[in-house]
């Protein structure tokens, strides 16, 4: 099997616009707001995503100095996540309320689950 590589010849250099960017402040704003557009509205998940993956893990790791249970860790994780998703939308780095609320959601729930458990005395 041959690789064509005449199909590479054709092929124009990348061109990078950097109009935007001519003081740190607006390149912040930049790429906030380009990651924002070509992730399609997904980049405030993605980033809460992985605090709330990391946090839970943390948490609810069984040889660290802080020992909780797997409620009580995605009710802290979940908190922690809403509020920084909240700032969030508040200073305009994300444009979806909706993944908010899936963390919020989530909060709600365990609240109520942790709740139930120190009712039972556990």
């Amino acid at each position: 099997m041959k690789i064509n590589f005449d199909a590479l010849n054709n092929m124009t250099p990348p061109v990078f616009n950097t109009t935007d960017i001519s003081t740190p402040e607006e390149a912040v704003n930049t790429i906030v707001t380009t990651s924002n557009d070509v992730s399609g509205g997904y980049l405030g998940l993605g980033i809460m995503l992985a605090m709330f993956i990391v946090l839970v893990f943390a948490l609810f790791r069984q040889d660290g100095d802080i020992r909780l249970d797997i409620a009580r860790s995605l009710l802290i994780s979940s908190g922690f996540v809403s509020i920084v998703g909240i700032i969030m939308l508040a200073t305009n780095l994300v444009s979806s309320f909706v993944h908010v609320m899936w963390f919020l959601t989530i909060f709600l729930i365990m609240l109520v689950i942790v709740y139930n458990l120190k009712r039972k005395g556990l």
